[in-house]
């Protein structure tokens, strides 16, 4: 096994294709021979250097010289330490840093670690003690085997990257969840007295005996007797289930139960459950799905603190034929773009009764979605303050051989599903009076297309630069090139250029109509250049985009400007990939460590993200101004950017969270793609001075914004451990 140090600073420069892009500095890479030298397993990396680094990419190529993984990270410093592990099928390995200038002194020194040495390390991560002490076979499997054939952990205190996703939340059901029961449980002042009884809604349509008996206990076995079961009974119920309903209603404890006939998995059947209903809330339960000992409370208490709300909903998960939960899904606070993408609050959903009632119920075109379409209704019919989350697992939903409906993303999804969800979506924005076209994206998730108005809002496209005329020359012409919406023009703020090469290229651009040049010499404040840019255009909407930028899908801004032209829209982000395909920005997550994270950094393009995150437009905090859509008179409300307090860094995240302060939700779509050589239009934080100021204006967010940063409420709060990663905390 190879042990040794490599010296770096020796390799020849270059770029090769797939590892990521030199912004222009001198770049060292060096090629590993991964079966010669014998790497293989873990390894712990060290890589040191007299200056401080920017940016480091490791990849593992197969032998035909074909990328298997990458590992990309900006450095602004001069060391780099982390566990490393290479796969069997690995023939060598990538190292790229720059800049990295002949005779720099850079070396990476690998060491293999022993199963010995990881259990060891292991014992400062909760989770693997445990893993470890309780499950030891796992626990070498998740050494020996890892399923990636590269992993770079900068922390073995957070291993969710190796480690089995079931493994993980069995631990956290054992460990972490009764602590965030009690949480949703705990008194508060600004709750009542009053815990508005609960209704359980049931259909039954042919259920399997032994999974409606256990269906019916998870009601029975409520930690409180707050609630009502309310059975529409369809004709197809055989005589072993009728058999368990007379049991349980000899049983019935606690509180009432009351059965309609005829019920039926239908509309109908739903709604003759709701006419038994005589509380103010309902919560639906399939036939074979299980409640959490604590939902009918948690319900109940979240209503009593809250007069005013009209809908509830809590995360979820699956439960199996053997009453093993997996598949965990944790929710953000209510999120229309990602309602608008998925039913994500599915069925673990609370309504007001007498709301449900006055939309009409359940209705019958739209079985097998009539839930999505319930649901699109009543939010029709009632304010966003009165949506609520509850953070804590409520509901189990069985996936075994009999569930009829609601297959999940390992089973075909029924086309009829899929059609009557489309549908509802499409008749809810007719009624909003929305323009839009609905489109399938993948399994059952849709896409808005909002329509062009008849004259096209003109957007002015607003692109600061210091010379970097290669940079500058390949974004203007992909924007020139690619875009498809036509009402739009370019305003290239100059920030000193004296290079002779940009000199030459704004001539060149005296003579396009659509491109005007602002000069703004002076000390680099990207929040400056951008205000003064915004007083110049008379455009309806402004596009912030940074000079290292290439657009990749030709209608990105026409759809940007489709959800920004919606209303209660602020700020629209798009996705954006480092130049060897992987996710650099798709939303921003708030942390009050570090202010602010990019959310699923470095994951693939084609990667769909925690339950279809990637795929669909959804709610964040913040977007990066790298590529920013916003409406000129909304940017104006929020006072621009903050030119005197945070000129360089954190000046788009303090845009957005002014402009959620104003009343507006801010949008990433993931349809707006563009590639981001990131920071190749400024400096690095990689000096004394440069870090000092960052230090500054990450203590400015602070100060500004305090414990909202440690509440994101686009965020999970089941994942806390490094925001933005989308996993689970195990600390």
């Amino acid at each position: 096994m190879f042990r040794g140090t490599i010296s770096v600073a020796d390799a020849v420069a270059s770029q090769p294709d797939g590892i990521g892009a030199s912004t222009g500095d001198a770049a060292r890479q060096v090629i590993l021979d991964v079966r010669a030298r014998k790497i293989q397993g873990w390894y712990r990396i060290k890589i040191l250097s007299r200056r401080p680094l920017e940016r480091l990419a490791i990849e593992a190529l197969e032998q035909t010289g074909k990328p298997a993984a990458t590992f990309e990270r900006l450095l602004p410093w001069n060391r780099f330490t982390a566990y490393i592990f290479v796969g069997s099928s690995v023939a060598s390995l990538a190292l790229r840093l720059e800049p990295c200038e002949p005779g720099d002194a850079v070396s990476a020194t690998l060491r293999p670690i022993s199963a010995l040495e990881f259990a060891w390390l292991s014992l400062k991560s909760p989770f693997l003690r445990y893993l470890m002490l309780r499950r030891p076979r796992a626990f070498l499997e998740s050494f020996l085997r890892p399923p990636q054939s590269l992993l770079v952990i900068l922390d073995l205190r957070r291993p969710q990257q190796f480690a089995d996703e079931g493994e993980f939340y069995r631990w956290w059901i054992e460990r972490r969840e009764s602590v965030a029961v009690d949480k949703v449980l705990a008194p508060s002042p600004a709750r009542s007295m009053e815990r508005p009884p609960i209704s359980i809604l049931m259909t039954l349509h042919d259920p399997h005996p032994l999974y409606l008996r256990k269906a019916i206990e998870s009601v029975m076995r409520q930690t409180t007797p707050n609630w009502e079961l309310c059975i529409a009974v369809g004709a197809s119920t055989g005589a072993a289930a009728r058999e368990v309903l007379a049991t349980a209603a000899g049983e019935r404890r606690r509180a009432a139960l009351k059965i309609s006939e005829p019920g039926g998995e239908t509309s109908a059947g739903r709604n003759a459950a709701l006419a038994l209903s005589s509380t103010p809330f309902a919560l639906r339960l399939d036939q074979h799905d299980t409640l959490a000992p604590a939902a009918v409370q948690a319900f109940s208490e979240y209503f009593g603190g809250r007069s005013d709300a009209r809908l509830a909903y809590s995360d979820d998960d699956r439960i199996d034929e053997r009453e093993r939960r997996f598949r965990p899904y944790f929710k953000p606070q209510f999120s229309r773009e990602l309602l608008y993408s998925c039913n994500y609050f599915d069925r673990a959903t609370a309504y007001h009764t007498d709301t449900l009632k006055k939309i009409g119920g359940w209705r019958d075109d739209f079985d097998g979605a009539q839930g999505y379409d319930a649901t699109l209704r009543i939010i029709e019919a009632i304010e966003e303050a009165q949506i609520g989350h509850i953070p804590a697992i409520l509901y189990h939903r069985r996936e075994h051989r009999h569930h009829l409906r609601g297959a999940v993303a390992t089973h075909p999804v029924d086309p009829r599903v899929i059609a009557a969800a489309k549908r509802a979506l499409e008749q809810h924005l007719a009624r909003r009076a929305v323009d839009a076209r609905i489109e399938m994206v993948a399994d059952d998730l849709l896409r808005i297309r909002y329509g062009r108005p008849e004259s096209q809002p003109k957007v002015s496209v607003i692109i600061p630069f210091r010379d970097r005329a290669e940079l500058l020359q390949h974004c203007v012409s992909s924007v020139l090139a690619k875009t498809t919406y036509g009402n739009y023009e370019i305003i290239l703020v100059d920030n000193g250029s004296v290079q002779p090469a940009t000199i030459d290229l704004l001539k060149c651009y005296r003579n396009d109509a659509r491109i005007h040049v602002l000069s703004q010499p002076g000390a680099f404040n990207y929040s400056a250049l951008n205000n003064r840019a915004a007083e110049y255009s008379r455009a309806d909407y402004l596009c912030l985009l940074n000079n290292d930028t290439v657009v990749i899908t030709p209608d990105w801004l026409e759809d940007m400007v489709g959800y920004a032209s919606q209303p209660g829209v602020g700020c629209v982000g798009a996705k954006l990939y480092y130049a060897n395909g992987r996710v650099q920005h798709a939303g921003i997550v708030l942390d009050p460590s570090a202010v602010a994270r990019h959310a699923f950094l470095n994951r693939a393009r084609q990667d769909p993200g925690y339950f279809g995150r990637l795929r669909v437009a959804s709610n964040y905090s913040a977007v990066t101004g790298a590529c920013l859509v916003v409406k000129r008179s909304i940017f104006a409300a929020a006072g621009g950017l903050d030119e005197k307090e945070l000129p360089v860094a954190f000046n788009d995240v303090d845009l957005c969270l002014k402009v959620r302060s104003l009343g507006y939700r801010n949008v990433v779509t993931p349809f707006a793609e563009l590639f981001h050589f990131e920071s190749g239009s400024r400096d690095y934080e990689n000096t004394p001075e440069k870090r000092l100021r960052f230090a500054k204006d990450m203590q400015v967010m602070r100060d500004r914004y305090g414990a909202d940063l440690a509440r994101d409420p686009c965020y999970l709060p089941h994942f806390p451990g490094a925001p933005g990663d989308f996993v689970m905390a195990v600390d």
